[in-house]
């Protein structure tokens, strides 16, 4: 499923009022930089460079580091957390005991979010990865840097999952305009 830029904001509203300090901030991050979910569950504070605005996972899905870009919103949040939870523990998701976020817990809140929100359209943690490849596609970023920040071992796999233009892309290209 794909989530568009309008669906994601309102989601993250909705998620910013149910569960503010454990799952937003978790969901935020996972949103705007196309991780997996065990990549950023884990993510301590110095593994994210203020300064060159990059996240280092260390946790990837084959076992090389990867280095995320992080905008300014997610920058600035992130940063403000940092100031607030740094000194409590190491890692940035931690739930309301300031222990590391289980996925358990994270899956068990989500659950609970769509219950609490059942207009919303049922997503997965996958599912967010997904529309930001989709959208980040949409906006005219390039096969080879999606590549990059989403980890693939390929040029290939990225194509394969991502390089089909739907009939409304193809409908709203003009190269004149």
């Amino acid at each position: 499923m794909i989530l568009s830029p309008e669906e994601i904001k309102e989601m993250l509203a909705l998620m910013k009022e149910f569960s503010p300090n454990v799952l937003y901030p978790y969901i935020l991050t996972l949103a705007h930089t196309g991780a997996r979910l065990a990549e950023i569950r884990k993510l301590k504070w110095d593994k994210i460079n203020f300064e060159s605005d990059h996240i280092y996972l260390m946790h990837t899905k084959n076992g090389k580091e990867r280095r995320l870009p992080i905008r300014n919103g997610v920058k600035a949040f992130l940063q403000e957390l940092k100031q607030e939870r740094a000194s409590i523990s190491d890692y940035v998701f931690i739930n309301q005991w300031n222990k590391l976020l289980s996925a358990g817990q994270i899956l068990d809140t989500i659950i609970a979010f769509q219950k609490k929100h059942p207009t919303q359209k049922r997503w997965r943690c996958h599912d967010l990865r997904h529309s930001f490849a989709h959208n980040f596609l949409k906006k005219k970023g390039e096969m080879y840097a999606l590549q990059a920040i989403l980890g693939h071992s390929s040029i290939k796999m990225t194509i394969d999952l991502y390089g089909q233009l739907h009939a409304s892309d193809v409908e709203m290209i003009n190269p004149y305009e």
